[in-house]
Parts: C-alpha cells; sequence; structure tokens
C-alpha cells in the first residue's frame, strides 16, 4: 500500500465505522433483506433523478 492508500485508509476509517454502526446496515443481513431494500431504493433514486431533470431543465 503506497503512503496515499494509507493516509486515505486512515481518514476513511471513522466514516466506515459510522457506515457499520447505522442500523440499516445491521439490518441488512441477508440477500433476501438486500433485495427488499434495492427495489424501494432504486425507486426513490430515480424518482429523485427525475425530479433533479425536470427542475433542470425549467432552470435553463
Amino acid at each position: 500500500m503506497n503512503d496515499y492508500a494509507a493516509k486515505l485508509e486512515i481518514a476513511l476509517a471513522p466514516i466506515r465505522e459510522q457506515l457499520t454502526q447505522h442500523i440499516l446496515y445491521q439490518k441488512l443481513r441477508d440477500s433476501s433483506s438486500l433485495h427488499l431494500f434495492m427495489q424501494a431504493h432504486v425507486f426513490a433514486v430515480w424518482d429523485f433523478q427525475t425530479l433533479m431533470k425536470a427542475l433542470q431543465r425549467q432552470v435553463m
């Protein structure tokens, strides 16, 4: 591991710890729970992106 990668690992360690302690991460322990989450999440992201594109068109 080079110096930059080592520094990056150290800098990201607290964020990684926060993520692993998040309640959602703790609930995604098997493939069926992950599948259910991704089903909802993909539509939430799609909806958000659609809204952002519509707003972008109005602004431009």
